[in-house]
């Protein structure tokens, strides 16, 4: 919109949609020259279109108004001169006449709209073929011709999404003289926009792929068909009912199974006779071993006596038999089952002070298959029968980004308030985290320090339970 009040320079603004906040879409209001002095610009780009039909005629007020807005910008921008060198600094400012008519439309009367201190004319060419070996659709006056002259303008002004460059900044300043004229050809401007729609497919494919930004944009109504987006309130919910189903994938086998406990063996049963036989058999084993021993304990005592007397503690030689007993069957049995589970408790207590390194995984053919379903059905919204999802009035829940369910290497996550003394930090990177061996080395004195407080506090309980509390 450009107006003009009395005494007062032109004044040009324009109408916008912004998001606010709370993601909603609101309009509001631009001015040029405010936006002009607050960023700089290489280039600015003046372009006047002008769509020319038959017993149409050229409109004197705008071309003074295209002279005057051109006045104002000239005299506001630090221009560029064709005299300056490479390093100085100024803007660029491109004044281009946009000439768009049909096939067999007469110039004659159209003089007018050539009129102006344009730095070029760029006529469009009234043809409609895709290569120049295509035959040429012809350019009508009809709902069509709307949309040949904003692709022409798109072009000529560089506001193509992903191509933000006009073809005629190529153009140097000392080419670029007043009365110039171009022709814009259709089938080039599919040329120098070749590829726009694999840099536009790019860019959504990149927004889809970053955790913060919503697959599915909830206010524009763009959604699979078939799929309805969980409130966030939800999300916690779901986050839980699946990491159930990938523990019960392939009957569990990522969960932990704990081992049966053994049940006592069951009681013999005895006649009357058969235990006082057993008694009877128990007491003459003792009883006569009695002589034996008494033999053992006094000569122990003798040689004990000998060898202090002759020999000393440190002498070469021991008197008489040995002064310990050899072990029984079962105290053999006792003592390698203690050395067994003192074995074990080292290769734990060293898998403890360890430093933290990847598990192995555990897999099977379908277990991580059943994952990558399981997950990306959760945001595409593809069939997940097997996991239990049925649809409901024909949808199915989504999640609205894959940061709800996948973690972003890139992202920042904040340190609990209990590890950030410990860790030397508030915020950590994923990607940093998982490289760092120092966060490593850290989180690995915290669990030895832990352990440590573990065992202390088991002393503890055992003493108390030794001393009958």
């Amino acid at each position: 919109m450009i107006s003009q009040k009395p005494n007062e320079p032109l004044s040009i603004s324009v109408e916008k949609l912004g998001l606010n906040e709370d993601g909603d879409y609101i309009p509001y209001s631009l001015d040029a020259f405010e936006e002009l002095a607050q960023r700089e610009y290489r280039v600015v780009r003046i372009v006047g279109l002008q769509t020319l039909r038959a017993g149409y005629k050229v409109d004197s007020k705008q071309g003074k108004q295209y002279e005057e807005v051109m006045s104002y910008l000239v005299k506001a921008l630090p221009m560029v001169a064709a005299g300056m060198v490479e390093g100085q600094e100024g803007t660029r400012v491109l004044r281009i006449n946009l000439v768009v008519a049909p096939t067999e439309l007469h110039s004659d009367g159209f003089d007018a709209a050539f009129n102006g201190p344009w730095n070029m004319h760029v006529i469009a060419s009234p043809e409609d073929r895709r290569t120049p070996w295509t035959g040429d659709g012809l350019v009508r006056d009809d709902e069509k011709f709307k949309r040949f002259a904003l692709m022409h303008l798109a072009t000529t002004a560089g506001i193509w999404n992903g191509l933000q460059v006009s073809p005629f900044e190529l153009v140097n300043l000392e080419d670029a003289k007043k009365g110039n004229f171009w022709l814009s050809r259709v089938f080039v401007n599919a040329i120098l926009t070749d590829g726009l729609s694999r840099r536009v497919a790019a860019k959504v494919v990149d927004g889809i792929a970053s955790s913060s930004t919503d697959i599915y944009d909830s206010k524009l109504g763009i959604a699979i068909p078939g799929t309805e987006l969980i409130p966030d309130d939800l999300v916690d919910q779901y986050i839980d009912w699946m990491v159930a189903q990938v523990f019960s994938i392939e009957a569990g086998v990522l969960g932990f199974s704990r081992p049966a406990a053994d049940s006592p063996p069951p009681q013999e049963s005895w006649y009357e006779w058969t235990q006082i036989k057993s008694f009877l058999i128990f007491t003459w084993d003792k009883l006569k071993v009695i002589p034996w021993w008494m033999w053992v304990f006094i000569r122990r005592g003798i040689g004990r006596k000998m060898t202090a007397t002759f020999q000393g503690n440190d002498g070469l030689a021991q008197v008489g038999i040995g002064q310990n007993d050899p072990m029984d069957a079962r105290d053999r049995i006792l003592a390698n089952k203690l050395v067994e589970i003192l074995t074990v408790q080292a290769a734990a207590r060293n898998s403890l002070n360890a430093p933290l390194r990847g598990n192995s995984a555990k897999t099977t053919p379908k277990l991580w298959a059943s994952i990558r379903r399981l997950v990306f059905g959760m945001l595409d919204g593809s069939d997940l029968k097997e996991f239990g999802i049925e649809p409901k009035e024909g949808r199915v829940p989504v999640f609205a980004r894959t940061g709800q369910i996948i973690a972003n290497p890139a992202e920042t996550i904040e340190v609990p308030e209990i590890l950030q003394e410990r860790l030397g930090a508030s915020y950590i990177k994923l990607a940093e985290a998982s490289a760092s061996s120092a966060i490593a080395r850290k989180l690995s004195d915290g669990v030895s320090s832990t352990r440590s407080r573990i065992e202390t506090i088991e002393n503890e309980l055992a003493q108390m339970q030794q001393g009958g509390f």
